[in-house]
């Protein structure tokens, strides 16, 4: 049975990239509607940008099946320029729908997967123990990004949390360009 082994490839491809995807899935969900109560927004508007965005993963997803997984480079690039419009426009509710659309909607799971065990699949045993690896931190750090979602709002704000958000699609970015 093939043993993964500790390579720069497992650290980015099976713990960071996927940390950084759960944590971006994790950390609105406490603080987006008080946000837009916040700013005296309707709060059906931020529903309806959550809604749109888990239609459109549909599309996505179809998108990155039919292309290949090559997809995602595009998408988190997109994605990544909405999170800095958030932080730029932190004031304006175009920019926060925009940022939890693509948020929703431009969600690179499924090719994260793709890429993990395309990566390792020439070592069965590896390749098994990878996708686990991977799908694990993920949804570890969706769990726990929830929870500290609501601290940094509750102590910097919704700029806090876009400036987090900035940050993880920056590093998905970067993993997906270089891998």
């Amino acid at each position: 049975d093939d043993v993964l082994e500790w390579s720069w490839s497992y650290v980015s491809l099976c713990l960071l990239l996927p940390l950084c995807n759960g944590c971006i899935n994790g950390f609105s969900w406490p603080a987006l509607l008080l946000y837009f109560r916040d700013m005296s927004w309707p709060i059906w508007h931020g529903g309806l940008a959550v809604a749109a965005g888990f239609l459109g993963r549909t599309m996505i997803q179809h998108l990155q099946l039919q292309f290949g997984i090559w997809v995602a480079l595009p998408m988190t690039l997109f994605h990544f320029t909405a999170c800095i419009l958030a932080i730029v426009f932190i004031q304006d509710e175009w920019a926060i729908l925009l940022e939890m659309l693509c948020l929703h909607a431009l969600d690179p799971t499924m090719s994260i997967e793709a890429v993990v065990y395309d990566f390792f699949k020439h070592q069965p045993g590896a390749s098994r123990q990878a996708t686990s690896t991977s799908l694990s931190i993920m949804t570890l750090a969706v769990a726990l990004s929830t929870g500290v979602g609501g601290v940094i709002y509750d102590y910097w704000g919704w700029q806090g949390l876009a400036i987090v958000h900035t940050v993880f699609e920056g590093l998905v970015v970067v993993v997906l360009w270089l891998e």
